[in-house]
């Protein structure tokens, strides 16, 4: 990691291949953005870039307290690169092997390797159209990369052909929460309202979030007392109180509230511009070059 006293140490400059998601953070739990990316660590002089120490691959960067596991570039993209090939090429030997195929999916994903994916993903769509389990890890994929277009397809795909997997029917029924496709969603999440269960409350308090930013208060409330007439249990639940009273407090309301967790951005994968490379040490050379011509023309 970089560090610094008064200004003098070790700092990060630059972004390419980024990736964003909403994950939570190893380090302090928090549930936030995740950045992963490539950048240059300089030895910086009051945070002057004065030389490239090396290029570093920054991985799960947390954006609450900032932490992030590090690699040696050149190390990671080999590692990266081997790993995938390797993966690759045993699945184009056995198109249809679902072990293979689930292996090189999670592949792409542990690498955020957006690029790569594509091809797997048109690969898949040939080979295993049919298969349930490989069409709902396209969709959590999908997701996983920021298209939330396509993961909606896969799922669709995933659960026409095995509509009873609990599973892919939670992570659809998110989707569809962060799309705004509230109704949808409720029914995909069926089995949980129907037979309620501590180790589910989750998906409950996520369609209650739904139901919010549609401004369907009452609704909320509803399903609520509903939930708990079954289970009496989920009264002890910290998070199931707070649910509650906020329902309460705006049951004759219809006015829509804002969800921080249907409202995260969906995932991203960019490129970064290739100036963020050389962008610090030009500045460090313009300040030094300007301050030479002060010193210059102050003695004439």
């Amino acid at each position: 990691m970089s560090f610094t006293l008064n200004g003098v140490g070790s700092w990060y400059y630059g972004r390419n291949n980024v990736h964003n998601f909403v994950g939570q953070c190893e380090f302090c739990g928090t549930s936030t953005t995740l950045t992963s990316y490539d950048t240059t660590l300089y030895f910086v002089v009051i945070y002057l870039a004065i030389c490239p120490l090396g290029r570093k691959r920054i991985i799960n960067q947390c954006a609450s307290c900032s932490k992030h596991r590090l690699m040696p570039l050149a190390a990671y993209n080999t590692f990266r690169d081997t790993a995938i090939d390797k993966l690759l090429k045993d699945y184009c030997a056995a198109t249809e092997n679902v072990e293979k195929a689930t292996e090189l999916i999670q592949a792409t994903i542990h690498f955020r390797a957006a690029k790569p994916f594509q091809g797997v993903r048109v690969l898949m769509e040939q080979a295993l159209p049919h298969n349930a389990p490989v069409q709902s890890l396209l969709g959590g994929a999908c997701e996983f990369f920021g298209d939330r277009s396509s993961a909606e397809t896969h799922y669709h795909a995933s659960l026409s052909l095995d509509p009873s997997n609990t599973a892919t029917r939670e992570d659809f029924a998110v989707l569809l929460l962060k799309k705004g496709h509230v109704d949808e969603a409720r029914q995909w999440l069926s089995h949980v309202l129907d037979s309620p269960s501590m180790d589910k409350r989750g998906y409950l308090y996520v369609m209650i979030e739904g139901l919010r930013v549609a401004g369907r208060h009452r609704e909320s409330l509803e399903m609520l007392e509903a939930y708990a007439a079954s289970l009496p249990a989920i009264h002890d639940d910290k998070e199931f109180k707070q649910y509650l009273k906020k329902s309460r407090r705006y049951t004759n309301s219809s006015k829509p509230l804002r969800s921080k967790l249907l409202a995260a951005q969906a995932a991203s994968t960019y490129e970064g511009s290739p100036w963020n490379r050389r962008l610090p040490l030009l500045i460090t050379a313009g300040i030094i070059l300007l301050t030479i011509t002060i010193i210059v023309l102050g003695n004439l």
